[in-house]
């Protein structure tokens, strides 16, 4: 709850976490609550300054442009590497799971967040089918820090059916170990999100103060 509400920004940024308040909230003790804060702060989520305490993150724009470039380098190398190696039950069992993702077809606000997980374990699925272990577990950690953006980007129907589309080309050039191919859709796919990122960013923080 604490991590879905730090990632969705339904905290304005730089505002204070209030450790005593959010254990009262929750109905728990301040360790777990710290402990938790803490991990949130490791992971990038939030910042922590001593005499201070926690807060959340500002957003910025020049942070978020370079995550998108790293996620976009890093999953580009893992699609080529994926292309090679990746067995085909392994291929097809990414496709069964993404057609049922599109299957649901989240129509509704509250239902974009479920797309954003599945978008997001779509993308380490692919590129664990790089044999390289090391590649989700980076992947995680960068997803983990842009998780609000995605959320507010995939909040819109359109830009819903979109992703539908390109992870449905990026598949099927996978499918014809089409490593130049794959990585060329993947590199699109993610810098359409890197160029809209200005745009997320104003638009969430617009929700933040409207809801």
């Amino acid at each position: 709850m604490l991590r879905e509400r730090v990632t969705a920004y339904r905290v304005p940024p730089g505002a204070r976490l209030n450790e005593v308040e959010i254990a009262r909230e929750l109905g728990a003790s301040r360790t777990p609550v710290r402990e938790a804060l803490n991990r949130l702060a490791t992971e990038g989520l939030l910042s922590f300054e001593p005499n201070r305490g926690f807060r959340a993150r500002e957003l910025d724009t020049k942070e978020i442009f370079d995550l998108y470039e790293a996620r976009r380098l890093l999953e580009v190398s893992g699609a080529r590497l994926a292309c090679e190696r990746a067995p085909d039950a392994s291929v097809e069992e990414l496709r069964l799971f993404w057609e049922e993702v599109e299957g649901r077809c989240p129509t509704t606000a509250s239902a974009a967040a479920g797309l954003v997980a599945a978008d997001e374990e779509f993308h380490e699925r692919l590129i664990a089918l790089s044999g390289n272990a090391e590649l989700p577990r980076l992947l995680r950690g960068l997803n983990a820090r842009i998780h609000f953006v995605r959320w507010v980007d995939l909040d819109r129907v359109g830009r819903r059916e979109g992703t539908y589309v390109e992870h449905r080309a990026i598949l099927d050039a996978l499918s014809r170990r089409d490593g130049e191919g794959c990585a060329r859709l993947l590199a699109a796919h993610i810098e359409r999100r890197r160029e809209d990122i200005v745009e997320v960013v104003r638009e969430g923080i617009v929700r933040l103060f409207v809801r």
